[in-house]
């Protein structure tokens, strides 16, 4: 899983990936270190209640009901310890939900200021174009301006000179 990160996730959100990991693998060794301590102490509890009924002359019926009594008692703390892992995984889950969103608005949030500045720019780009074909546009004008007064100025004075 490791190497699938590094192979294929982004630079960018491979620490993301490697935390969610990291508390995936933590998670997934609570559940297993939780089940071997509940299926040692069940164990440690039949052999203790065996030496137990064995040593004190428990009378049979006796021990049935206590086995029957401490099983249903193990079946009752198991279902809670299951129901309050399911909780725990569900208030993971929600966090990560609540963390996922957060990151997706603030992705959205920074694609939108991107995409802001971009027009501005593309604006700013434009606007420095218009300028530049106008000022090209307004010195031909001048230049055509310039010539058509030097025809005339040169018209007057060949009139000028021929009166």
């Amino acid at each position: 899983r490791i190497l699938d990160l590094f192979v294929y996730e982004d630079i960018d959100n491979m620490l993301d990936s490697l935390e969610e990991l990291d508390t995936t693998s933590r998670v997934r060794a609570d559940a297993v270190l939780e089940n071997h301590r509940i299926h040692i102490s069940k164990d440690l509890i039949f052999i203790l209640l065996r030496n137990r009924t064995t040593r004190s002359n428990f009378p049979v019926f006796a021990e049935k009901k206590l086995r029957h009594v401490l099983k249903q008692k193990l079946v009752e703390m198991d279902r809670m310890r299951k129901a309050e892992a399911e909780e725990r995984l569900l208030a993971v889950a929600t966090e990560c939900n609540r963390y996922a969103e957060q990151e997706m608005a603030m992705q959205q949030q920074r694609h939108m200021a991107a995409e802001r500045e971009a027009e501005q720019m593309l604006k700013h780009i434009i606007q420095k174009e218009a300028d530049l074909e106008y000022r090209t546009l307004l010195d031909k004008l001048n230049s055509c301006e310039i010539r058509g007064l030097q025809r005339f100025l040169l018209s007057k004075q060949q009139e000028a000179t021929i009166s």
